[in-house]
């Protein structure tokens, strides 16, 4: 009898324990923003700093060369790229 209530005691918890738990799912994968090239952090106040820089709204996942093998330039970009994600 006693082993009796302590499975519905388990049950009864395990069922409102589920209930009270909430999941949510999302993504950081949106709202990215990105700069192609160098954004010369430093801290010297007379260099540029990144909020001077035109960033551009991407999402992730990102190909920051896409349009470098349909463009008349040779080649493809070899250099720096920023990525920057604010979360609020």
């Amino acid at each position: 009898m006693i082993k009796n209530i302590y499975v519905l005691m388990f049950t009864i918890a395990t069922v409102f324990s589920g209930w009270s738990q909430s999941h949510q799912k999302f993504t950081i994968n949106n709202n990215w923003v990105f700069y192609k090239g160098d954004i010369g952090v430093s801290k010297n106040e007379n260099s540029s700093t990144e909020k001077e820089v035109q960033w551009e709204t991407i999402n992730i996942p990102h190909t920051w060369n896409n349009i470098d093998a349909t463009d008349d330039t040779p080649g493809y970009y070899r250099g720096i790229g920023w990525y920057k994600k604010t979360y609020l």
